[in-house]
């Protein structure tokens, strides 16, 4: 019977579904290091996050021919090497996409409407709070969404019913096909300069990474916004911290970071106007069982002489 690896915990009724197909081996620690000594004896592999496979581990991984990740990105895993190595690597791109777009939306409520600095106010006694700390209104507002694939896509249908104007920039797609009422933009900056809130929804490539830094924060609209529930290396950083500090940007709600996990010591935590939240947008229990079914059926697809639905690198099995 065919091997599988788990890295991470995993829902049961997920699980349950190798019952049968494969047999399963769960690794103790995610690290690369542990998974590295027990991953050469499977034929498969089910990461999520925590789980970095580089070339050196790629490279002498054995029988092992293919890696399920939970969730969109694949940035924890050289897909390159995996490539040399003939190792198909899958990744669950629907499964996330409702839990991503609703902690977006979520994010950039609170932060317009000032919530978590309203509710320490009003704990605190400070009820007037009320006249100072003002939210303000999203009827109207143009939202900038960087990457329009299903995430950014589902973000605008939730954001428009509340009347706001959508503007979307997508470098990876083309001949897209959306509501006449959105605005599409050929350049990121032609973008920036005309959002109140910016949201980006892209993977982490060389070619995207820290885009939004000094010079481009410096063409958005004082007191907009930033949002991110991507990957944190999109933004630089302390460009972030400066921009709201000048008074560039009014705030940002961030749900990824450069450095996973946040250490108390990271500049972002003593930014006031910024709300931050643990990597957890796909992490409610309906969306860690989705990604886990999707990963799942990857690997039963790829066992049962299939091809998985969703491959990242699909050279490696046009070349079979």
């Amino acid at each position: 019977m065919k091997r599988v690896l788990i890295t991470q915990k995993v829902p049961e009724p997920a699980l349950a579904l190798f019952e049968g197909h494969a047999e399963l081996v769960f690794s103790p620690a995610p690290d690369e290091k542990t998974v590295a000594g027990l991953i050469t004896d499977c034929d498969a592999v089910l990461v999520r996050t925590a789980t970095k496979l580089g070339r050196e581990t790629l490279s002498k991984a054995g029988k092992m021919k293919l890696i399920s990740r939970t969730g969109t990105g694949v940035d924890n895993v050289d897909v390159a090497a995996a490539t040399d190595n003939r190792i198909i690597v899958c990744n669950t791109p629907s499964a996330n996409t409702i839990s991503v777009a609703e902690h977006t939306v979520t994010l950039m409520f609170s932060m317009l409407k000032q919530i978590v600095k309203l509710n320490n106010e009003t704990k605190s006694g400070n009820w007037s709070s009320r006249d100072t700390d003002t939210g303000t209104d999203l009827r109207g507002k143009n939202i900038g969404l960087v990457g329009f694939g299903r995430i950014g896509q589902t973000v605008a249908k939730m954001v428009s019913a509340f009347g706001m104007k959508i503007h979307f920039f997508d470098p990876m797609m083309k001949d897209l096909s959306v509501n006449d009422d959105y605005v599409c933009h050929n350049e990121l900056n032609s973008l920036l300069a005309g959002c109140d809130i910016l949201s980006l929804h892209l993977p982490l490539i060389e070619s995207t990474r820290n885009m939004i830094g000094s010079d481009e924060i410096a063409l958005m609209k004082t007191g907009s916004y930033i949002m991110n529930t991507s990957r944190g290396g999109l933004i630089n950083e302390t460009a972030l911290i400066e921009g709201i500090n000048s008074g560039r940007l009014r705030g940002a709600g961030l749900d990824v970071f450069e450095d996973e996990p946040v250490k108390k010591d990271n500049p972002l935590c003593s930014v006031e106007n910024i709300i931050m939240t643990p990597h957890a947008a796909a992490l409610t229990p309906e969306c860690k069982l989705n990604v886990a079914i999707e990963a799942v059926r990857n690997i039963l697809d790829f066992l049962e002489g299939g091809r998985p639905a969703s491959v990242v690198n699909p050279e490696v099995l046009d070349k079979d």
